[in-house]
């Protein structure tokens, strides 16, 4: 299953990466580096949650 972008809808086919929720099994949250509202250089190498969680 592929995840998307819950801002712009992209996946990662681009080579934009995603960065997932840890909570994305009940949420979705997936979200591009640069689509936060503060916005990524890098995955997160600890627990990321996204804005919602």
């Amino acid at each position: 299953e592929k995840s998307l972008c819950l801002r712009c809808g992209g996946d990662d086919e681009t080579g934009d990466r995603l960065v997932l929720c840890e909570n994305y099994d009940t949420c979705g949250g997936a979200y591009h580096l640069a689509c936060l509202d503060t916005p990524l250089r890098q995955i997160p190498s600890g627990d990321w949650f996204c804005p919602t969680c």
